[in-house]
């Protein structure tokens, strides 16, 4: 069970590291001030809880650093959608 639990907390300090990247790259790519505006909130609130799971990635001894190859991906296709 503790490495099913180690998987899921990385995939989901992951998944927060992406969306951080995403929303941000989506929010440079707009021309809305108020989409902007927004998409800065949802940028924010993936970077806090990105935040609130470090103490637990570091403390199971996972790898901090974000996943290059997705956090590429998102910074490609955020633009995209923004």
């Amino acid at each position: 069970m503790p490495d099913d639990y180690a998987t899921y907390v990385e995939a989901r300090y992951q998944g927060e590291v992406f969306g951080e990247a995403f929303f941000g790259a989506m929010a440079d790519a707009c021309e809305d001030p108020e989409n902007t505006r927004k998409l800065r909130a949802l940028e924010q609130l993936e970077r806090e809880t990105k935040e609130r799971l470090h103490p637990e990635v570091v403390a199971l001894g996972l790898p901090d650093a974000p996943d290059a190859e997705r956090l590429a991906q998102a910074e490609a296709i955020g633009p995209q959608m923004g």
